[in-house]
Protein backbone atom coordinates (compact mmCIF):
# COMPACT_ATOMS: atom_id res chain seq x y z
CA UNK A 1 0.00 0.00 0.00
CA UNK A 2 1.23 3.49 -0.86
CA UNK A 3 -0.15 6.69 0.68
CA UNK A 4 0.39 9.93 -1.26
CA UNK A 5 -0.43 12.93 0.96
CA UNK A 6 -2.23 15.78 -0.82
CA UNK A 7 -2.90 18.02 2.19
CA UNK A 8 -3.14 17.76 5.96
CA UNK A 9 -6.48 15.94 5.60
CA UNK A 10 -6.45 14.19 2.22
CA UNK A 11 -4.41 11.61 0.33
CA UNK A 12 -4.49 9.13 -2.51
CA UNK A 13 -4.03 5.52 -1.42
CA UNK A 14 -2.70 2.93 -3.85
CA UNK A 15 -3.46 -0.70 -3.07
CA UNK A 16 -2.50 -3.96 -4.74
CA UNK A 17 -5.83 -5.80 -4.68
CA UNK A 18 -6.27 -9.55 -5.07
CA UNK A 19 -9.15 -11.91 -4.24
CA UNK A 20 -7.49 -13.00 -0.98
CA UNK A 21 -8.26 -12.63 2.73
CA UNK A 22 -10.78 -9.85 3.36
CA UNK A 23 -11.07 -9.32 -0.41
CA UNK A 24 -11.77 -13.00 -1.11
CA UNK A 25 -15.03 -11.95 -2.82
CA UNK A 26 -13.26 -9.60 -5.26
CA UNK A 27 -13.88 -10.25 -8.95
CA UNK A 28 -11.24 -7.74 -10.07
CA UNK A 29 -7.57 -7.55 -9.22
CA UNK A 30 -4.84 -5.05 -9.88
CA UNK A 31 -3.98 -1.59 -8.61
CA UNK A 32 -6.83 0.15 -6.80
CA UNK A 33 -6.66 3.93 -6.30
CA UNK A 34 -8.81 5.66 -3.76
CA UNK A 35 -9.04 9.12 -2.28
CA UNK A 36 -9.31 9.69 1.47
CA UNK A 37 -10.33 12.98 3.08
CA UNK A 38 -10.42 12.92 6.88
CA UNK A 39 -12.17 16.31 7.01
CA UNK A 40 -15.33 14.71 5.55
CA UNK A 41 -17.62 13.12 8.12
CA UNK A 42 -18.20 9.37 8.04
CA UNK A 43 -21.26 8.55 5.95
CA UNK A 44 -20.67 11.55 3.70
CA UNK A 45 -17.91 10.08 1.57
CA UNK A 46 -14.55 10.44 3.33
CA UNK A 47 -13.22 7.64 1.12
CA UNK A 48 -14.01 6.95 -2.50
CA UNK A 49 -12.58 4.68 -5.18
CA UNK A 50 -11.18 6.35 -8.28
CA UNK A 51 -12.09 4.34 -11.38
CA UNK A 52 -9.17 3.16 -13.51
CA UNK A 53 -11.01 4.17 -16.69
CA UNK A 54 -10.81 7.98 -16.99
CA UNK A 55 -14.05 8.05 -19.02
CA UNK A 56 -15.94 6.54 -16.06
CA UNK A 57 -14.48 8.64 -13.24
CA UNK A 58 -17.37 11.10 -13.16
CA UNK A 59 -20.14 8.49 -13.49
CA UNK A 60 -18.62 5.57 -11.62
CA UNK A 61 -20.46 4.05 -8.65
CA UNK A 62 -17.76 4.07 -5.95
CA UNK A 63 -19.39 1.16 -4.15
CA UNK A 64 -18.42 -1.20 -6.97
CA UNK A 65 -14.69 -1.73 -6.61
CA UNK A 66 -14.87 -4.80 -8.85
CA UNK A 67 -14.26 -2.90 -12.09
CA UNK A 68 -12.02 -0.04 -10.96
CA UNK A 69 -8.51 -1.53 -10.84
CA UNK A 70 -5.64 -0.38 -13.01
CA UNK A 71 -3.70 -3.09 -14.79
CA UNK A 72 -1.76 -4.21 -17.83
CA UNK A 73 -4.25 -6.48 -19.58
CA UNK A 74 -6.25 -5.30 -22.59
CA UNK A 75 -9.38 -4.45 -20.59
CA UNK A 76 -7.61 -2.10 -18.18
CA UNK A 77 -5.91 1.26 -18.09
CA UNK A 78 -2.32 1.26 -16.82
CA UNK A 79 -2.09 4.89 -15.64
CA UNK A 80 -3.98 7.15 -13.28
CA UNK A 81 -3.28 10.89 -13.63
CA UNK A 82 -4.60 13.66 -11.41
CA UNK A 83 -3.64 16.99 -12.99
CA UNK A 84 -4.83 18.98 -9.97
CA UNK A 85 -2.35 17.39 -7.57
CA UNK A 86 0.28 16.43 -10.13
CA UNK A 87 0.04 12.77 -9.05
CA UNK A 88 0.51 10.01 -11.60
CA UNK A 89 0.46 6.26 -10.90
CA UNK A 90 1.55 3.82 -13.62
CA UNK A 91 1.48 0.03 -13.41
CA UNK A 92 4.89 -1.22 -14.56
CA UNK A 93 4.49 -4.95 -14.02
CA UNK A 94 2.01 -7.43 -12.56
CA UNK A 95 1.96 -11.03 -11.47
CA UNK A 96 -0.63 -13.21 -9.76
CA UNK A 97 0.54 -11.97 -6.35
CA UNK A 98 1.93 -8.45 -6.81
CA UNK A 99 1.94 -5.17 -8.71
CA UNK A 100 4.84 -2.83 -9.32
CA UNK A 101 3.91 0.82 -9.81
CA UNK A 102 5.71 4.06 -10.58
CA UNK A 103 4.38 6.99 -8.57
CA UNK A 104 5.17 10.51 -9.74
CA UNK A 105 4.31 13.75 -8.07
CA UNK A 106 5.33 16.83 -10.02
CA UNK A 107 9.11 16.43 -10.42
CA UNK A 108 9.45 13.44 -8.09
CA UNK A 109 9.26 9.76 -9.07
CA UNK A 110 9.39 6.70 -6.82
CA UNK A 111 9.19 3.10 -8.00
CA UNK A 112 7.46 0.80 -5.50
Amino acid sequence: MVVIPLSETSAFVIESRRPLGNDNYATDSGVLVYHVDSSVRTGRGPLYVVHGNPELRDTYDPDDVNTACLGLNENKFATFDDPTSGVSVTVISQSEVEDVVLVKRSDQAVSL
